[in-house]
């Protein structure tokens, strides 16, 4: 397995980390596997995080820094794919933290059973320092391993599995181009990676879970989960997945994934809505426009997408478009 893990890349897209970035540095040096490259992708950063960067020595793995302008977790990523001198990937953010032996047993279990993706055990922590806050992802099934096509269809209009984990790297240059052939000039849509993680699972053969335990810690102060007036621009991405399903032939494009995918789209718009009626007041007059604009011509392209396709949405889709259309 030593040649295994010369051929993973690690990759950490950063910005603004410098109270983050030299703690998942040693947390992966710490790793009980060496040889493998580590990849941060600095998205523009103001701070001391490039200083840490450039000065950090390892004695376990291989650093690389890319400099990019602010783009985006999502287009760091994929530069960093590109960039990426191994055949296999794992994609860490800079406030998460893994167990010593995470990347290992997830690389053997890869290997071993001849995944295209492998995923961590995810837990969710609150309070770092206290095991009691720690919650346990519940997979939407006990089997270990799945097709990739399962694994997409139960993370449509929920997640059933989540996307941490060790992919083969071709997984991830396919979904990508996918991808950018429905977002042709790159906008930061903010969950664009959501979407990107979706169509890895499409393209995949089969897909495990892991024992090797990753810690999502919550952070509110992180770039990815704090308030941002822009959250409106999710949308988008919800109908590209409906766009992308579309493309696909019988085996993804059916009946019951374009009905998952509606009530996906309507929960995105939904969630919209529901943030705009919250922070309504911390938005000056053009952003409300451009939130109200984007959330009623999405309720209109629903109502005539559905028409045109005859297709019926749940009773709880029904409700929600009925409220947005008559509170917006």
């Amino acid at each position: 397995m030593i040649e295994e893990y010369k051929k993973l890349t690690v990759i950490v897209p950063v910005y603004n980390e410098e109270k983050n970035i030299y703690k998942l540095l040693n947390n992966l040096n710490q790793q009980s596997i060496k040889g493998f490259e580590v990849i941060v992708v600095d998205d523009g950063s103001t701070d001391k995080t490039v200083e840490i960067l450039e000065t950090y020595i390892s004695d376990s793995f291989h650093l690389r820094l890319i400099k990019q302008r602010n783009m985006g977790a999502a287009k760091a990523r994929e530069n960093a794919i590109k960039a990426a001198k191994g055949d296999y990937v794992a994609l860490v953010d800079c406030d998460d933290l893994l167990a010593s032996d995470s990347i290992e047993k997830a690389m053997i279990f890869l290997i071993k059973n001849n995944l295209n993706i492998s995923l961590f055990n995810l837990h969710y922590v609150n309070n770092n320092s206290d095991p009691a806050s720690q919650q346990v992802f519940q997979y939407y099934t006990d089997k270990q391993i799945i097709s990739g096509y399962e694994a997409f269809v139960n993370c449509i209009s929920y997640w059933g599995i989540h996307a941490f984990g060790i992919y083969e790297k071709n997984i991830f240059i396919e979904a990508y181009d996918e991808y950018n052939s429905l977002n042709q000039e790159s906008v930061n849509y903010l969950n664009n990676d959501e979407v990107i993680s979706r169509i890895c699972f499409s393209v995949s053969e089969r897909v495990g879970m892991s024992n090797g335990h990753y810690y999502f810690i919550s952070n509110p102060e992180s770039t990815t989960r704090r308030v941002n007036k822009n959250y409106y621009r999710v949308i988008h991405n919800a109908f590209y997945l409906l766009q992308y399903i579309q493309t696909r032939d019988e085996r993804i494009n059916n009946d019951f994934v374009v009905y998952e995918t509606y009530k996906l789209i309507v929960s995105t718009v939904w969630g919209v809505f529901v943030r705009f009626k919250k922070w309504k007041k911390g938005l000056d007059a053009s952003e409300r426009n451009m939130w109200q604009d984007l959330i009623k011509k999405s309720v209109k392209n629903i109502l005539f997408l559905k028409k045109k396709n005859h297709f019926r949405l749940s009773v709880k889709s029904r409700l929600q478009l009925l409220l947005i259309r008559y509170f917006t």
